[in-house]
């Protein structure tokens, strides 16, 4: 059985990794976390906001498929290897689709 709770936004009250881009979430930052339970097992994901922006712009059936790090901070471009404008959006969309 698996159990996901909705994106909330939190400050960091101490240095974080984010899931995303593999970064530091500086103490006081702005992050964004959602938990859940897959198989049993207890996860957490922390990320910038403007990352969650771009794992929102995923299509739904690849956002699962993020592994740490795997993407540079605030795009889909792989990591270290950026090639877009990267004009990251740091709206905080809650919804849960």
């Amino acid at each position: 059985m698996t159990w996901i709770s909705g994106p909330t936004t939190h400050t960091a009250l101490a240095a974080q990794t984010c899931h995303w881009c593999g970064e530091q979430i500086e103490q006081g930052q702005l992050f964004v976390r959602w938990c859940g339970t897959t198989d049993g097992e207890f996860w957490v994901i922390k990320v910038h906001p403007e990352c969650h922006a771009a794992w929102q712009a995923l299509p739904p059936d690849e956002r699962h498929e993020v592994y740490q790090g795997e993407f540079s901070r605030g795009c889909k471009c792989e990591q270290g290897h950026c090639k877009c404008s990267r004009q990251p959006q740091t709206d905080i969309d809650n919804s849960n689709d």
